[in-house]
């Protein structure tokens, strides 16, 4: 477990270095790193080749944030076969004009 928060810190610390940000502790505490780049009332685009995790990333971001900030996690686009796998409270759109149908929600829009 220890072994791998370390290799997330590191994942996370090098995001950071790549966004021209750094890992130093701030002066005021933040539940985490990502804190530090996800901010409400954005968009943010997650690029990177096959397979290195970006959905997986953004799924974690999904959940995260949408219980931090009290909102209604909503996914566009993702294959009827996989929408099963879900958490219950997500809400799954299959466009993304449907988007502004919907309040007090973080959106995923998958590529799949």
């Amino acid at each position: 477990m220890e072994e791998r928060d370390n290799k997330e810190r590191d994942d996370i610390s090098e995001f950071l270095k790549k966004m021209g940000m750094n890992d130093q502790q701030p002066v005021a505490p933040v539940a985490n790193q990502w804190d530090r780049v996800i901010q409400p009332n954005s968009s943010y685009l997650i690029v990177g080749d096959v397979g290195t995790g970006k959905s997986a990333l953004a799924y974690y971001l999904l959940e995260t944030y949408s219980q931090k900030y009290n909102l209604l996690p909503a996914v566009v686009g993702l294959p009827r076969d996989k929408q099963e796998l879900l958490p219950e409270n997500f809400i799954i759109l299959d466009d993304p004009s449907e988007c502004t149908k919907h309040e007090n929600t973080i959106t995923f829009i998958d590529e799949a």
